[in-house]
This record gives C-alpha cells, structure tokens and sequence, in this order.
C-alpha cells in the first residue's frame, strides 16, 4: 500500500491507496517541532485508527510545504518502513511541463494539483485550492503549467483582522446568516465570506476571458465545503492532492507494489 502524505500549513492530509484506489483518508491539524519518534506515534495512531498494520505499507510519497517536517517524514519512513519516501518536486517525471520562471519555488502541494487535474480532465484547467491560502492553478491544453494566483485564505484573512483590530472578537468560521452583519461577529463572517466569494468569481470570470469558456474548474482543499455553495466550479475533488501524490509516485517508482 501507498501512504500519501500532504502537509499544508494548517492541516496535513493523509491516505492510503491499494492498487489505486484510496482505501481511507485522515486529516490532522499540522504540527511543528515534532521529532521523527513523536511523528511515528502520531502516525501509528492513525494507522490504527484505519485498522492498517505497519507492514502493509510498501510506498510512502509526500507533500510538504513545512520545510521543518520533510526531514521528520523522511526519518519517520526509513526508521520505522525502511522505506526510502518519494519527496515531490519540480524534477521528478511529472507529465507536464513547468513553466514557472523558477521551478523551484512551485509549491508540492500545487504540483500535486495539476498534475492530477491534468490526467484526469485535461486542460485548460484551474485548480482552485482552498486551504490556509486559496491558490488558482493553470494548466494547459498542451500540459504547460505556468503558475497562477495566490490569495489570502479565509483563516488568514480573518486571523489578520482580529490581530490587527483589538477591539474584534474572535468568531467561528462558518457562512454568515445574511450579507447585512447585525453584529460585529456577523459582519467579519459576512465581509471574510463574501470578500472570497467575490475575490474567487471576479478571477474566474477573468481566467475564461482570456483563456476561453472551455475553462474547466476544479476545486479543492480543507475548507472548500465552506464556499462551495457560491461560486462556479465544474467538479469538486476533495483529495485532489493526494491523488496527484499516487500519480507522481506511479510515474517515478515502479517497484514497490501498490
């Protein structure tokens, strides 16, 4: 089996794939400054949790935009899989082409993206990700990644706002109950809220202004189910991420079965 490990600023995403298919899923709140003994205990839990045992792991691939936690899962893999774990990058054998001025700086997570969204829907494609930040991701006909857009996401936005107003109070994230906040709490959800939601159609409408209608959008992320209700989306893949992480691990590894 395949463990495909995401982690994302706020939350780490993780799942296991047999043959394929992902066979369950788990997703934690990401912890730094954890030792590589501390990360096993934590990923044993879950594995419990899964009822899968240690040793019906062959493959381990990650994601990871915390630098602090590469070398934790990398330690984690070999000490207690003896596994040597696929770290994503911009030099494995992906099946598209990076077109970003520095290859470098592209996210694992927003490779993962588009690297899934292409094999399964084609381009042109726009991955939007809603998670600690919200990203658009572009991809091609051709399979030519240039980049996209990054944003604020809607904890940041709304994280920013408390720390930077001492007299703000510190309010759930959820869809506010009308545009017009009668309340300070609900006017900070309404103006986080619907400043994405505008934020979010506003570039759509300019992404297929200068691409094309043939535009197809695929959303994902930790909070995609928060925003789904208003805007315009052709298919919604909660493990878009992870799912990229099997193809990716496919395309470079071939032997260990999944």
């Amino acid at each position: 089996m395949l463990l495909a490990i995401d982690i994302g600023n706020t939350s780490t995403h993780l799942g296991l794939y047999r043959n394929k298919k992902l066979k369950g899923t788990r997703r934690v709140s990401t912890r730094e400054n954890l030792t590589v003994d501390e990360y096993w205990f934590l990923l044993k839990s879950i594995l419990q949790d899964l009822k899968v045992d240690r040793d019906k792991i062959s493959a381990i691939a990650l994601s990871s935009v915390v630098p602090s936690l590469t070398p934790v899962i990398d330690g984690v893999s070999k000490k207690y899989f003896n596994i040597e774990p696929l770290i994503v990058d911009h030099n494995l054998n992906l099946g598209i082409k990076i077109d970003y001025y520095d290859p470098s700086q592209v996210g694992a997570d927003r490779i993962c993206n588009v690297v899934a969204a292409y094999t399964d829907y084609g381009g042109p494609t726009v991955v939007i990700d809603f998670g600690t930040a919200t990203t658009f991701d572009f991809i091609s006909e051709d399979g030519s990644y240039p980049g996209g857009i990054i944003v604020p996401g809607i904890l940041i936005s709304l994280t920013e706002l408390q720390r930077r107003a001492a007299r703000l109070p510190k309010i759930e994230v959820r869809k506010p109950l009308a545009l017009i906040g009668r309340s300070t709490e609900e006017s900070m959800r309404a103006g986080v809220y619907y400043g994405l939601i505008g934020e979010v159609n506003e570039i759509i409408k300019r992404m297929k202004e200068e691409i094309g209608d043939n535009l197809k959008i695929i959303v994902t992320g930790g909070l995609f189910e928060l925003i789904i209700e208003d805007i315009e989306f052709d298919a919604v893949e909660p493990d878009l991420t992870l799912k990229g992480l099997r193809i990716i691990y496919e395309r470079n590894k071939t032997k260990n079965p999944l």
